[in-house]
């Protein structure tokens, strides 16, 4: 795959992680229950959307540049479209607890804006949702973390080619 294609593909994955990130964060208004986990791991979900969002426009080759100015190797793109993939099977992961959470909730008939008090039993659920919430977060950060990287080398041969120039 070749630079802009990549980049088409890592953009299309930061724009379904800003819509998973505003629904995350929208259902933890809702619930009562477990909340804040869900809100801190819409934050990051939105966090490493725009680290792919920045790579995604660094990857896209501008018009008039000059051929000597390749940003990434073959090596690069590889590593950054590896990294995108485990991101993008972590926001589906997330777009499908999601998707069952919000059929639990129709189920109910609440009223938007209504705070959800989950009952006895599904609070006694929630303990063993966690982790596995947990260890997509712990995914996700450590994707976002080897795409910071490869952004901070990319960044840094970009400028060392163009001040040889």
């Amino acid at each position: 795959m070749d630079g802009v294609s990549s980049a088409a593909s890592i953009l299309a994955i930061a724009a379904a992680g800003l819509q998973i990130s505003f629904k995350l964060i929208g259902f933890a208004n809702q619930v009562s229950t477990g909340a804040g986990r869900i809100r801190y791991i819409g934050t990051h979900v939105s966090l490493t959307a725009g680290v792919l969002q920045q790579l995604g426009d660094l990857m896209k080759k501008p018009p008039g540049e000059d051929e000597r100015i390749a940003i990434f190797s073959e090596t690069g793109l590889t590593s950054t479209q590896a990294a995108a993939a485990a991101c993008r099977s972590v926001f589906e992961a997330l777009e499908e607890a999601l998707k069952k959470a919000s059929r639990q909730i129709r189920r109910r008939n609440v009223k938007p804006g209504e705070k959800i008090v989950l009952s006895k039993a599904e609070s006694l659920r929630w303990p063993f949702l966690q982790p596995n919430l947990d260890a997509l977060g712990q995914e996700l950060s450590s994707s976002r973390a080897t795409l910071m990287l490869i952004l901070q080398v990319t960044t840094l041969a970009y400028q060392k080619r163009l001040a040889e120039l």
